[in-house]
């Protein structure tokens, strides 16, 4: 054992080793080092995926004068355009004004819908893709 591995806790190593060498190989199946991790012939699917993504929204000076439930009407009408499904959406207090939860088939979709409500809502946006935890932890391999 080398002088840092004695300072390393053995799970931050195992973490880094897996950062590197991925839980998959090229063709999905577990790299032998995990094995003994995960279900025998564990393979990732597509439908284990998350689709799930979260805008955090910050109001303009302009985007604070329309609101409106007919502008919050015009944003669910953009989502569903890209190739979304709108979830749920809030009115925040801190840090940021508002928050949309909404499905999208792919990236290109979730960007497309952004750069619109960006447009429409008079917004700037932090969007970021939403796992729930019991899936990532059911299925972690997937997501490495």
């Amino acid at each position: 054992m080398s002088g840092v591995e004695k300072f390393i806790p053995s799970f931050f190593l195992d973490i880094s080793f897996a950062l590197n060498i991925r839980y998959l190989n090229f063709d999905g199946v577990l790299h032998p080092y995990f094995e003994n991790h995960f279900p025998k012939n564990y393979k990732c699917s597509e439908d284990n995926m998350a689709t799930t993504y979260i805008a955090m929204l910050k109001y303009t000076s302009e985007g604070v004068k329309g609101i409106s439930a007919a502008r919050t009407a015009d944003a669910k009408e953009a989502i569903k355009r890209a190739g979304g499904k709108y979830i749920t959406g809030y009115e925040l207090l801190g840090m940021y004004d508002a928050m949309i939860i909404a499905e999208y088939p792919d990236e290109k979709a979730a960007i497309q819908a952004t750069i619109e409500l960006n447009k429409l809502i008079g917004v700037s946006s932090d969007t970021m893709i939403a796992i729930p935890i019991d899936e990532f932890d059911q299925d972690l391999a997937c997501y490495l």
